[in-house]
């Protein structure tokens, strides 16, 4: 069973239009957990290695603020 995306708390956010909502989601095959980008287009994609879901909520709260500078080219998709 397939659970729905549930968005972490991404306020330093708020006001980008291109910015995309990240959620944690378990991974269908195996234990680890997925953080799932949602740009506001509604394409997404998944970043993987996360062992559980306060490590994937950990890595959305102190690193996707980075991430998403370090990708800029993705914001263009």
């Amino acid at each position: 069973m397939e659970l729905p995306a549930r968005p972490c708390d991404t306020h330093w956010m708020d006001g980008d239009l291109e910015t995309p909502e990240f959620a944690p989601r378990p991974e269908k095959i195996g234990s680890g957990w997925l953080v799932i980008v949602t740009w506001p287009d509604g394409v997404q994609q998944q970043l993987a290695g996360f062992k559980s879901e306060a490590e994937a909520e950990e890595w959305i709260r102190k690193d996707a603020f980075a991430w998403l500078q370090q990708h800029p080219k993705t914001r263009l998709a």
